[in-house]
């Protein structure tokens, strides 16, 4: 099933009334932008080989009942819907 965005997009061009941003709106848009950006770098670049970082490392040297990896138990953050 198409969606017909193309033939939407040049009814919107041909009839539709330009929307005029303001310059705060603008700007809030794009450091949001750049915001997002850097917290995906920070997590994509920093954080995940860390992550990879100690999980090879008690793979390979930890002894015994160390070298399993406790994950966080998100249970007690997440509320039932009762």
């Amino acid at each position: 099933m198409a969606c017909n965005c193309k033939q939407r997009n040049e009814i919107i061009e041909k009839y539709g009334t330009p929307e005029e941003e303001s310059l705060l709106s603008i700007l809030y848009r794009k450091l949001l932008k750049v915001f997002l950006f850097l917290m995906l770098l920070v997590l994509g670049v920093i954080l995940v080989p860390f992550i990879f970082v100690v999980v090879i490392y008690k793979m390979a040297f930890a002894n015994g009942d160390d070298r399993t990896i406790v994950m966080p138990d998100f249970k007690k953050y997440i509320k039932n819907g009762k």
